[in-house]
């Protein structure tokens, strides 16, 4: 029943186009142009026929004749056929063909300028009417002649049109019966010609080959003997990054990979995650140097000094007093940035640590101020794709080179933004927000974790009390975010939030 309904309206609804009259006169000035800029001046319109379709062209043009402007028109269709040419057209002028083909047909207007006449922006006004198909039918003379009824006519005209638009359907569906008969045919060409190549590579692979003495350069043996006795180049996955490597120079560039061991033999890079190094290469090229510009930097060390300063080790204390000097170096770091993240992150967890954790904890405050800002709040890039390796730096992600990205996710809502991360009127200047006032726009590159500290609990606490403690105040978890402590400025019940902004109140461990 449904079905029926639905065929029924699809019915009413053409019925309903073809007794609207949609069709309008096309009206437009075409400019005059000397003879020998003929082909500048021609402006055609151009329509779909079906084969064996009756076409009514009425061009109504301006002017008179003698004013020095001849317009010409010019029918023909895209295969070649031609309908007509009529000459120094001047008031109305109509055409009637039968198409001889399904094709697009080309009604074409040119204005001639004579020598002498009219003037230099002369043109004509044109008005064009295209009927096709039972529109281009003359039914006033019809219903004349068969002595119809004005309801028999229009009844008449409707099911033409009806009778049109089911044509059009069915040349629809060969064309695209034809066009998937081309595609599969396509398909099995291909099919079997992969099948030929297959087999003629096969053959030739198999042929016996002649020996290696037999037309040989006379510098090969030399040639293969050096390639085999040189050192490999080192391996690099696409998780060992050149931003994170300091590549050797050939002068005023850096080496390629595959020239690596031609500048520096004993050259060994950094891979953010040296197991995959280690898996491609069966264990015979480590994951970082032990040593080198690349090496991971120790507790003391700075970057280019040859000297070491090493952190003093307190013995004997007990938990108390080792919480409440661990609170002291948390709040006196240095930098705004560690003094504020560092004793936040103390006031909420350092009472609650076990023995193990305060030990690890106090280790880890001898790491430099920024190493341990950056591992807490940066990213990792996790892939080439990231920085675009070999592509060039405008090719990298907004994250990799810096910038500010153009929209962002708001946690939550299931969509996206269109507000920018900063402000119209903030444009090239710090953004909003506690953490991105502190960075401003500039990004440093990432600065991965040492082997030392990676998989590390302390660590883990820290990057999870960053988002605990961000300034938006949202938090992935559902409950509580676990963040206790006095003048921490909450935000959002059950989420964190507050931003770092404040230094909390020191804490009494001995009560």
């Amino acid at each position: 029943m449904a079905s029926r309904i639905s065929r029924l309206t699809s019915v009413v609804f053409l019925i309903l186009l073809a007794i609207i009259d949609l069709s309008a006169a096309l009206k437009f000035d075409l400019q005059s142009y000397s003879a020998n800029q003929q082909t500048k001046s021609e402006r055609c319109v151009r329509n779909f026929v079906a084969r064996d379709t009756l076409v009514v062209v009425t061009a109504i043009v301006d002017g008179q004749k003698g004013d020095g402007q001849i317009v010409d028109m010019h029918i023909k269709d895209a295969v070649g056929n031609d309908y007509g040419r009529p000459k120094d057209i001047v008031g109305e002028k109509r055409m009637a063909f039968t198409s001889h083909a399904d094709a697009a047909f080309d009604v074409c207007f040119t204005n001639i300028l004579k020598d002498g006449h009219a003037g230099k922006d002369a043109s004509r006004h044109i008005e064009l009417d295209i009927d096709i198909g039972a529109d281009a039918r003359d039914w006033s003379a019809i219903q004349a002649a068969e002595k119809l009824k004005p309801v028999e006519t229009e009844l008449r005209r409707i099911e033409e049109l009806v009778s049109e638009v089911v044509s059009e359907m069915e040349y629809l569906r060969t064309r695209e019966q034809k066009l998937r008969d081309t595609n599969e045919s396509t398909n099995e060409r291909v099919k079997w010609f992969a099948f030929g190549t297959m087999g003629i590579r096969s053959i030739h692979t198999s042929a016996p080959r002649p020996l290696a003495s037999e037309g040989e350069h006379s510098t090969t043996p030399e040639w293969r003997d050096k390639q085999i006795s040189k050192p490999l180049n080192p391996h690099m996955t696409n998780t060992n990054s050149t931003i994170a490597n300091e590549m050797p120079s050939v002068g005023a560039d850096k080496a390629p990979p595959e020239l690596i061991t031609s500048v520096e033999p004993d050259f060994v890079p950094k891979d953010s995650v040296p197991e995959n190094t280690e898996r491609m290469t069966g264990d015979t090229q480590k994951g970082s140097p032990d040593e080198g510009a690349n090496a991971d930097l120790g507790v003391g060390e700075m970057k280019g000094a040859d000297f070491r300063v090493e952190p003093i080790r307190r013995t004997g204390e007990d938990a108390n007093t080792m919480r409440a000097r661990l609170n002291y170096q948390s709040r006196k770091r240095g930098t705004l940035e560690s003094d504020l993240l560092l004793s936040t992150f103390a006031d909420a967890h350092l009472a609650g640590m076990s023995p193990a954790q305060l030990q690890q904890y106090d280790l880890f405050l001898d790491e430099n101020d920024w190493d341990i800002y950056y591992w807490a709040t940066q990213e990792p890039s996790p892939t080439s794709r990231e920085t675009a390796e070999g592509a060039g730096p405008d090719a990298a992600t907004s994250n990799a080179q810096g910038t500010p990205i153009a929209s962002s996710k708001t946690p939550g809502s299931g969509g996206s933004s269109s507000a920018p991360e900063t402000d119209d009127w903030r444009q090239g200047q710090p953004r909003s927000g506690e953490w991105a006032q502190t960075v401003g726009t500039f990004k440093p590159a990432y600065r991965p974790v040492p082997q030392r500290w990676k998989n590390s609990e302390v660590l883990s606490m820290l990057r999870k009390h960053v988002i605990d403690r961000s300034a938006g105040g949202v938090h992935e978890e559902k409950g509580e975010a676990g963040v206790g402590g006095d003048a921490l400025a909450q935000g959002v019940k059950g989420t964190g939030g507050g931003g770092l902004g404040s230094m909390p109140a020191v804490k009494n461990y001995d009560t």
